[in-house]
């Protein structure tokens, strides 16, 4: 078991996965570049590699966030428990792909924290390994004034700082470029050092981590839901906002009929998430809106009615008379 080891790669499409799963197995075995076939599973290859039989899976999409998606977050719970599975005995480390030279954005920050919510929140403080593509760069980068990787990752801030310290510096620098085989050796020689060979993340702990998932569907489920409430939210505001507002006094109660619907469905479905209690407070607020401009609107209706209501015949009498009385003084 020692001298079997699995690696899972992950990071975003475009960080160099593929090429870093290529150069570690010695081969180029996984699509990269134009290559890259969306429609692709996860990718696995066993190859025995500097003595150890080595398995490494190809986590394909496992990392994309946002508008990086090939799919929908369903698909990306799937394509990991997918990986999980490729994996049969577990992997000894989760190989996290960044690149060297661009910053650490807030897509990438997404993506760490997705990684957590898939695999468990302490994935990479238990076996998170970081790879950092183009070090042919950072070569260039350092000609003038030398500077070790190692110097370098001390000296970053922020986000990836935070990042580095929850790996314990676990981090490799890799030129995927290279052909030549004592840097491509080197290399591995550096990521299989970090490597726990007598440790590894099991179907046991991606089951344990199924609350972390249910949190991001549920999440992903009130972005949508929220999305689906801004059309609704700018007709309420564009109603209310305007003082001789046209619209009729029924459609100003389907308005508040629906906001009421929406409420109750956020409440039933995101029952105890903090994050819904914004969109809550708006239902609210509007529905209070809704309600004045609804009263507003009755309190005119019945101004309208009394002015425009027929006198009663029984009135029409008496001025009829009070007329005649007046003319027949005037007269005398």
């Amino acid at each position: 078991m020692a001298d079997d080891i699995v690696l899972l790669f992950v990071g975003r499409t475009g960080n160099g996965k593929s090429s870093t799963a290529n150069s570690v197995i010695g081969e180029k075995f996984f699509s990269t570049g134009k290559l890259y076939d969306e429609k692709r599973v996860e990718q696995t290859k066993t190859k025995k590699v500097d003595g150890f039989k080595m398995t490494v899976v190809d986590g394909t999409d496992i990392g994309d966030t946002g508008s990086d998606m090939n799919g929908d977050l369903q698909d990306t719970i799937r394509k990991a428990e997918t990986a999980v599975q490729l994996c049969e005995s577990g992997f000894n480390a989760l190989i996290f792909v960044l690149t060297y030279g661009t910053r650490f954005t807030k897509q990438e920050k997404d993506a760490v924290d997705l990684i957590k919510s898939l695999f468990g929140k302490d994935i990479f403080r238990r076996f998170g390994i970081i790879v950092m593509t183009r070090g042919d760069q950072f070569e260039m980068d350092t000609e003038d004034e030398p500077k070790t990787f190692d110097q370098w990752c001390q000296e970053q801030t922020g986000d990836i700082r935070s990042l580095f310290q929850e790996c314990d510096y676990r981090l490799v620098l890799f030129d995927n470029k290279t052909k030549d085989n004592q840097v491509l050796s080197r290399q591995r020689e550096v990521l299989l050092r970090f490597v726990q060979r007598d440790k590894r993340y099991s179907s046991k702990d991606f089951n344990d981590a199924e609350s972390g998932r249910k949190d991001i569907r549920l999440l992903h489920e009130f972005s949508e839901t929220e999305r689906e409430s801004k059309a609704l939210m700018e007709k309420i505001d564009s109603v209310i906002g305007h003082k001789k507002s046209k619209e009729p006094l029924n459609h100003l109660t389907d308005l508040y009929d629906q906001t009421t619907r929406y409420e109750n469905d956020v409440l039933k479905k995101f029952q105890g998430c903090s994050y819904a209690q914004g969109l809550l407070n708006n239902f609210s607020l509007k529905k209070m809106a809704l309600n004045m401009k609804i009263k507003e609107m009755k309190a005119v209706d019945i101004t309208s009615s009394g002015e425009s209501a027929p006198r009663s015949k029984s009135s029409a009498p008496r001025n009829k008379s009070s007329t005649t009385k007046s003319n027949t003084c005037t007269i005398l």
